[in-house]
């Protein structure tokens, strides 16, 4: 019961009692018997209508409350839907382009095993890796745009949004590279076409290969690890309440990939805001996790 409600039942109940004595007082004697069993009567209903009265307010309030909390589950619902949507897309086109680089690297290592004989051109173009990086950066900022827009979620959003950041800089990065390292290994013509100029790569090139692809891979993994984490932690934010439950943190396969816990969300933002404001965009004595 609330301060309200008590300070009305007092006030009504101290009513009753001034008016008691005013009706009392000046009564006759005869008829003062009367008087208090009116009054007792008058009294009761009174009593009986405010607590009726009470009672429908407290379950219209009830009612309320509970209208209000079954629209922000909605809302929650609604918010988890997007976010899901929008990483999920992401997950797809990060694949997708750690697909094509696995892909192409097996394509000219099988050129390169048949270079003495009849070697296989490969069906890898370079216009195929441009449109799958631009695919990703599409949907890298689509993912911005959520731990922008509802960054009231949860308190860890700035923290996610410090280790995408950090994470994009890594893969734009090492793609440049792997861009620069792999330019000349992709056959121009367009698909079923054959290129007589194209000529299987040589050994040191195709080293190159290898190492600038396992950099990308490692790259491309630990934002598959990003947006796992930051999945698991979305359900947990918006859907945590309607199930009751939590959902446990992902252990990372790899011991550089990040993991993100709530104990470690302050120190974590600033770990990453430290790599965006080094020259080199590492920080010293960073977390393995």
């Amino acid at each position: 019961m609330s301060n309200d409600t008590k300070a009305a039942i007092t006030l009504v109940v101290a009513a009753f009692l001034i008016l008691g004595m005013v009706i009392w007082s000046s009564a006759e004697p005869n008829i003062q018997p009367n008087v208090v069993s009116g009054f007792f009567t008058l009294a009761a209903a009174g009593l009986a209508g405010f607590v009726v009265f009470w009672q429908l307010r407290k379950q219209a309030e009830n009612t309320d409350r509970a209208n209000r909390r079954i629209e922000a589950m909605k809302l929650k619902k609604e918010i988890y839907d997007e976010i899901l949507k929008i990483s999920a897309e992401a997950w797809l086109h990060r694949s997708e382009f750690r697909s094509f680089i696995i892909s192409f690297r097996s394509s000219l290592t099988e050129a390169y095993l048949h270079r003495h004989g009849h070697w296989s051109i490969p069906s890898e173009r370079l216009g195929d890796l441009s449109g799958k990086i631009d695919a990703l950066e599409a949907a890298l900022d689509g993912l911005r745009t959520i731990t922008d827009n509802w960054e009231i979620i949860d308190e860890q959003m700035p923290v996610f949004r410090e280790a995408l950041e950090d994470i994009r800089r890594e893969i734009g990065a090492v793609t440049r590279s792997y861009f620069a390292a792999t330019l000349l290994q992709f056959p121009h013509p367009r698909k079923g076409e054959r290129d007589d100029r194209w000529k299987p790569p040589q050994i040191e090139d195709l080293e190159q290969v290898f190492h600038e692809t396992e950099d990308l891979e490692d790259a491309l993994d630990k934002l598959g690890g990003w947006i796992v984490t930051f999945e698991q932690d979305m359900q947990n934010a918006l859907l945590g309440e309607l199930f009751n439950r939590k959902v446990m943190t992902r252990t990372p396969v790899k011991r550089d990939h990040v993991v993100f816990e709530s104990e470690g969300a302050i120190a974590l933002g600033e770990y990453f805001k430290s790599r965006r404001q080094s020259p080199a965009g590492v920080a010293d004595d960073g977390p393995s996790l």
